[in-house]
């Protein structure tokens, strides 16, 4: 249950993937810039930056933007706890002529989610229960505890090469790594769908560093 600025408690549900997945195609994400960086061994790479403020600023417009294009499908993955033509705020408005009265849709819009904070806390929930997350991934390699010389695999440097793909490409991967077909992942909870892409990471990884420690110890 979420608690929104204005003390309205909601309570998030899971949206079809499919449906979330066809809108952020239609919406697509900014992309963020790239840095250098000296990972474990001294070794350097290039990441996303995802901490830049120029970024962060076009990321918060952009699910805001979410949410604005999209209030059907916000209001179709939350419950209002309690009558909410009782709210003080709602009635007001209503008299005010403001809202039309016995509006739950408009209820959401101008007083359940009447702010920023609002509308992106409620957006985060909903992705997280409805498809893959980086939050959903952190938390199941933190449950899969996987370390490679005593060091959380996660933290080891892995080459990378000049091969790059979206979040959508690298899930139905992983679905199929699975043994899922598309239809039955979808269908999957995030936090589901987030372990398994999680799972394929994890394997990748460790395929790799056995690969590389099998060649070391052979000298080839």
């Amino acid at each position: 249950m979420l608690v929104t600025s204005s003390g309205v408690h909601l309570e998030v549900k899971r949206i079809d993937r499919r449906v979330l997945d066809t809108f952020q195609r239609q919406h697509p994400p900014p992309v963020p810039p790239e840095k250098e960086v000296t990972l474990y061994g001294g070794f350097k790479d290039t990441v996303a930056d995802e901490n830049d403020p120029e970024y962060q600023y076009r990321l918060i417009q952009y699910n805001l933007a979410f949410a604005e294009d999209q209030v059907g499908i916000i209001y179709a993955g939350i419950e209002i706890d309690g009558d909410f033509s009782e709210n003080a705020t709602y009635r007001e408005l209503v008299e005010a002529g403001v809202i039309a009265p016995d509006d739950q849709l408009d209820f959401v819009r101008y007083v359940a989610l009447a702010t920023d904070i609002d509308v992106i806390m409620v957006v985060e929930e909903i992705l997280y229960l409805s498809t893959v997350t980086e939050r959903g991934i952190a938390e199941a390699q933190a449950h899969f505890s996987v370390t490679w010389s005593n060091l959380d695999i996660g933290n080891i440097h892995i080459p990378r090469t000049p091969a790059r793909f979206s979040r959508h490409y690298e899930d139905r991967e992983a679905a199929q790594w699975g043994n899922y077909t598309w239809e039955n992942f979808c269908v999957l909870a995030g936090p589901e769908q987030s372990a398994v892409v999680a799972h394929y990471r994890t394997a990748q990884r460790l395929a790799y560093l056995v690969q590389d420690w099998s060649i070391k110890r052979s000298g080839k």
